[in-house]
Formats: structure tokens, C-alpha cells, sequence
């Protein structure tokens, strides 16, 4: 004898009597609708932003302990990328270093060759130590030396290799925790496991090198309120979730306190120094990663030790400061931003069944980052400062 689930059908709201606010509930329920005006556990709306993810200090000292061991333990034959993530330690978190970013450190060995992929996420690179290794990004190979910064569009295949004599180290940032709230995440190996060379470069719009960014720096002012020291935008219009920032502090300089409601990781390029959350103090040095909360009052402050000595009146430290979704320039005091574009066109169903790519480039005539991006509203602020 066999027995059959029986699933009843929802009943309309039309026609139905209705005669109690407690049968309207019921009813509703079974059509899948909640009233707006019932009390909840989670609100719809709140007066201010409630932060889940608290302040957080990854040091490099004890990623490079960890990714040497690894290096002893596992190759990039098994694991595609050598690297250890930033996990917040908030409680229930997975792999996310905030809201909408994930940072990590990473490894690669001389003559290793790590395999090629691409995803809709993108994804940049702080080199903090490396000689000899490169990227290649669709094809294009370059350096990733010593303090430059080198980005990875959203779907473009990448890979990474090492043709120096020591290992390489460098700081990962992805904007995966924003792809998966906004759903579009794409992924794929490439099918020759690593991508070809078409071209060896030393300049690209996908690497900064130290050098230039230093250069830019030595020309940039502090803002006239005193919140940050000079400042640069890495300008990269092909990662529009993302806004990259360097930053420079002089030695025993102190900035204002501020609170922002932006997602914010901050890398030391260089220096020491300390920084204040809230009634937390962190002190950090090159290689270091901190995590500030949304809405504490921040401030890095009493720097010491700083190591990019140019003479004795320019002692200074450099920052990279990330900002998911960013649609303008880095203002001095408060700041908005929006980015521009419609709502993503609706996807027919399965997406499988005809390849990522088509629907991601080729079937809407959309550009592998505007596809991704259009998910975006044009009301959404990157962060509001409140000084």
C-alpha cells in the first residue's frame, strides 16, 4: 500500500470571509503575503544602520606562518589559489571580512603556475612581498612586484605565476560577499587549465606600480579638515563596486575622527602605526589588514616607525582603503555615492542550459562588468561620512 502526499492548493483571498484581523493573517499567510503594519523580530525599516560585523586586525606576520605552511603542505595542483582568508569574526559568519568584501592573503611559490579562471566578482591584488612573480589577465602578463597594486576585472580569465627566486605574497580583495546578495555569481575554469600569453607587458591599466603611486602621492595634499592625509584615487572604471584609495600619514600625524556607513578594509602598505575604533586600539605595521566597523568612530593615529623614509621631513605610511560600490570622486567631508544604470534585465530560465557568457556579454550586448552592475540600483549610496 502506498500513500500519497496530498499538497493542498492556497486558497484566494477573493471571496473568502474574512471577519477578524487574526483570519486576515491566516489567509494572507496562505498566499504567500505578510502585512506590513504587523511587529516583527527584524524590522523592515530602522531609524540607523545596525553593523553586524565588527572591527577586526589580520596581522602578516602570522598569515606569512600560515601560508609557509601551507606552502610545505599543499600545492596549486590541489588547491587552485594558496590562501588564507580574512573571516570576520562576528558571530555566524562564513568567509565574509565584511558586508560586501572578502580579503585574504595569499602565496605563490617560485615556478608554481596557478591554474586560470574567472568569475563575476572582481578581485585586486596589493603586492606586499614578490619579485619575479606576474598575473596574466586576458591574456595580457604582468608584473606583480613589491607594493604595486594589480586588479582583475569581473570575468576576465586570470592566473597567476612566479619565475623568481622567492616566495611571493600579496593581499586579495573581492567583492563575493556583494555578487552573492545580488545573485548574479558566475564561475568558470578555463578550459586549457592555464590561459595563453598573448602579450608581455610592463605597463597596463590593470597594474599600478609602487613607483607611481608613490610619485602620486609626493603631489597630493590632505584634505583641509583634517580627516586624512594625502590621498589618491587608483582610478579603475572596469570594477565600479570597488573605489581604491591610497593614503599617506606622516610620521606622528593624528586625523579627526570620523564614522562612515561604507564597507571599509584597510591594507598598510608601509608604516606602523595605530588605530582607534570605537573604544578599541589597534596597532599595525606593513602587511597588516584592519577591518573598521560601520558607524564607530575611527581614527588612525600615533604613528611610529614608519619605514617609506624619504628624508628626514618626509617620513610617511600608505593605506589602501576599499569601498564597495562607488560611483564618483573621494570627497573631503561628507560624500555620496550612486551608480547609474537600469535594473538587470531578467535572465530566462535555465541560465545553465545556454553557458554563463552568452547571458552575461553576448545575449544582451552588455559589457562583462555592466551586466553585473546593473543589479545595482542608482539609489544606492557607497557611504555617507558623518563627521
Amino acid at each position: 500500500m502506498s500513500v500519497a502526499a496530498v499538497v493542498t492548493a492556497p486558497r484566494s483571498l477573493s471571496g473568502r470571509d474574512i471577519p477578524t484581523l487574526e483570519s486576515l493573517y491566516e489567509a494572507a499567510g496562505g498566499v504567500n503575503f505578510t502585512p506590513g503594519w504587523v511587529p516583527r523580530r527584524k524590522p523592515i525599516l530602522w531609524s540607523e544602520p545596525r553593523p553586524e560585523f565588527v572591527p577586526a586586525h589580520w596581522t602578516y606576520e602570522d598569515a606569512k606562518a600560515g601560508l609557509d605552511a601551507a606552502g610545505r603542505l599543499i600545492d596549486v595542483s590541489l588547491a587552485e589559489r594558496r590562501n588564507l582568508v580574512m573571516r570576520n569574526p562576528a558571530p555566524n559568519t562564513n568567509f565574509e571580512t565584511s558586508r560586501t568584501l572578502v580579503c585574504a592573503y595569499q602565496m605563490i611559490l617560485p615556478g608554481e603556475h596557478a591554474p586560470s579562471h574567472r568569475h563575476s566578482s572582481h578581485a585586486l591584488r596589493v603586492i606586499i612581498d614578490g619579485k619575479g612573480s606576474y598575473s596574466v589577465v586576458d591574456g595580457e602578463k604582468t608584473p606583480m612586484e613589491t607594493g604595486d597594486v594589480v586588479l582583475t576585472p569581473g570575468w576576465s580569465w586570470h592566473g597567476h605565476g612566479h619565475d623568481g627566486d622567492e616566495p611571493a605574497y600579496w593581499f586579495d580583495g573581492l567583492d563575493v560577499p556583494l555578487t552573492h546578495l545580488l545573485e548574479p555569481m558566475f564561475f568558470q575554469e578555463h578550459p586549457q587549465k592555464h590561459a595563453p600569453i598573448e602579450s608581455v607587458v610592463e605597463t597596463s591599466p590593470y597594474r599600478f606600480k609602487s613607483a607611481d603611486i608613490a610619485r602620486k602621492l609626493d603631489g597630493a595634499r590632505a584634505d583641509n579638515e583634517g580627516f586624512h592625509g594625502p590621498r589618491i584615487t587608483l582610478e579603475a572604471p572596469t570594477m565600479p563596486p570597488m573605489g581604491l584609495t591610497v593614503e599617506r600619514l606622516q610620521s606622528g600625524e593624528k586625523t579627526r575622527r570620523y564614522r562612515t556607513t561604507a564597507n571599509t578594509i584597510f591594507h598598510v602598505m608601509e608604516g606602523a602605526g595605530e588605530t582607534t575604533v570605537g573604544d578599541q586600539s589597534f596597532s599595525w605595521k606593513r602587511g597588516d589588514n584592519l577591518r573598521r566597523a560601520r558607524l564607530e568612530r575611527h581614527r588612525p593615529s600615533r604613528l611610529v616607525g614608519c619605514a617609506m623614509v624619504r628624508d628626514e621631513r618626509r617620513t610617511a605610511i600608505a593605506v589602501l582603503e576599499l569601498l564597495p560600490v562607488r560611483g564618483g570622486g573621494v570627497g573631503a567631508s561628507l560624500f555620496l555615492r550612486r551608480v547609474s544604470g537600469a535594473h538587470a534585465p531578467v535572465l530566462p530560465s535555465p541560465v545553465q542550459s545556454k553557458g554563463a557568457e552568452q547571458y552575461l556579454a553576448g545575449r544582451f550586448d552588455l559589457g562583462r562588468t555592466e551586466m553585473l552592475h546593473r543589479c545595482i540600483p542608482a539609489t544606492l549610496r557607497q557611504g555617507m561620512r558623518l563627521d
